[in-house]
């Protein structure tokens, strides 16, 4: 159940294609760009906003992940700061860079389908750096953080590539030496991971070569759909794994080449990284069906389990010695864009709701995801979490499988069931205390409006 191949999007990657090539690098292969002679200033300071979506946090080595699919990442980090347990505010691209970037709750900004964008009375990070005096430039991959969903409000720059992520890192570098003094605020976003878009250098240096990717590994997602009735779900559920952690290794190995760009260009120490994903993805781990389909991977059903909602967020920043460590408190998406103008010392806009990292964090904060459109929400105090879903029979807006196959109403002691594989019920003082934080939540997505409460039905 995939939610992100939206074909409109073509149109868009054809026209601007020619752009994309001039301002990140043309294939067959990533020239290095080369730093400005005798190691010129540069921007005074520079926030990067390292952005790899449909990336799960427990796929990286810093998160606990066997596999060595971040050395570079793990690397960077261990003079920095981890989020232990980052939640998405939503379960996919758009609503969840609306929250990214605006530091709203989707129950405030509203976005909770593909035929929506950013509304423009919402203020965007960039808006606000811009504002500062900061320049801002990104580098995207399109889809459902094109500029006609409202994300180019505040950059200098915008532009969209269908390269892989080294061509992107080539790409951040030129616009690094062509940005002057002052300081500079960059965002890169990738979906190499999102398209299992697997390299052989990342399939080698996780497993020694390609063979767990399967056959015809360089070949689409879809293609590889097309043959689950031949070799069956287990098969193409472990390829598909394989083919996330190659992808995986492919954006440490580039986000090292972005490091080693900055070091030749002695500004690594006045750059910090802000490292995270929009959204997880299922990867077949659970054996539940709906509608007759495989064991369900993706992100489009409202799942809310962990490997569903649960993303990196961690950071490396030489100016503050303050962000060191590790945060065991749940933290949210919604504190990206006050961490990032934290870094920057801006302001912090009194309508953003998100806690700069390495700040104090309110007390029994509870943290949010929506699983948009379907109006069912998660929330995570501490070690409990709570999960709802309607009660009322609803079909998957892609692929028209009922997803009534999903209990109404789960609860978890994460602490004692990381996994989410033993609920607990629900009459628990924590989870009841959960549920009114869930209602209200839903509430405040209709201000002015009286809200019924309906008794859930289904398991």
């Amino acid at each position: 159940m995939r939610l992100k191949r939206v074909a409109a999007f073509a149109v868009a990657a054809a026209l601007l294609s020619a752009i994309a090539v001039l301002a990140v690098g043309a294939r067959p292969s990533a020239p290095a760009a080369k730093p400005t002679p005798g190691g010129a200033p540069g921007p005074s300071r520079i926030v990067i906003l390292f952005d790899v979506d449909m990336l799960r946090a427990d796929r990286l080595g810093t998160y606990g992940y066997s596999r060595p699919t971040s050395p570079r990442l793990d690397r960077m980090l261990a003079d920095g700061l981890v989020a232990e347990h980052a939640i998405a505010s939503a379960g996919w691209t758009l609503p969840a860079h609306a929250s990214m970037f605006s530091s709203l709750p989707v129950s405030a900004h509203g976005v909770r389908t593909a035929l929506q964008k950013v509304p423009a009375n919402v203020p965007l990070l960039a808006e606000v750096l811009t504002r500062a005096g900061v320049r801002c430039l990104g580098i995207q991959q399109g889809g459902y953080v094109d500029e006609g969903f409202g994300f180019a409000r505040g950059f200098d720059r915008y532009l969209f590539t269908t390269d892989p992520v080294a061509f992107e890192v080539q790409g951040a570098l030129r616009f690094i030496d062509q940005s002057g003094p002052g300081p500079l605020f960059l965002f890169l976003h990738t979906v190499q991971v999102h398209n299992f878009q697997a390299t052989e250098r990342g399939a080698r240096a996780v497993f020694g070569s390609t063979a767990p990717l399967g056959p015809r590994w360089t070949k689409s997602f879809e293609e590889l759909e097309k043959t689950r009735a031949s070799n069956g779900d287990a098969r193409i559920t472990s390829w598909l794994s394989a083919r996330y952690d190659a992808a995986t290794r492919e954006v440490d190995e580039s986000l090292g080449e972005l490091i080693a760009g900055l070091e030749a260009r002695r500004l690594w120490d006045r750059t910090a990284v802000v490292f995270t994903s929009d959204h997880g993805e299922e990867l077949g781990e659970r054996p539940l069906r709906v509608g007759g389909s495989a064991p369900a991977h993706g992100h489009t059903i409202p799942y809310l389990y962990e490997e569903h909602i649960r993303v990196p967020l961690a950071l490396r920043a030489p100016w503050r010695k303050d962000l060191r460590g590790r945060i065991a408190q749940p933290v949210s998406s919604l504190d990206v864009a006050p961490t990032i103008l934290d870094l920057f010392d801006v302001a912090i806009p009194p309508g953003m709701t998100g806690v700069p990292l390495g700040r104090p964090q309110p007390a029994g904060r509870v943290v949010v995801s929506e699983a948009t459109p379907y109006g069912a929400v998660a929330l995570l105090e501490g070690s409990h979490k709570l999960i709802l879903r309607p009660g009322f029979r609803a079909r998957s807006w892609e692929t028209g499988a009922w997803l009534d196959g999903l209990p109404s109403q789960e609860c978890f002691d994460l602490g004692r069931d990381p996994g989410e594989r033993r609920p607990v019920s629900c009459k628990e003082p924590w989870a009841e205390k959960l549920i009114d934080a869930a209602e209200a939540y839903v509430a405040s997505s209709f201000p002015g409006e009286l809200v019924f409460r309906a008794e859930p039905h289904g398991g």
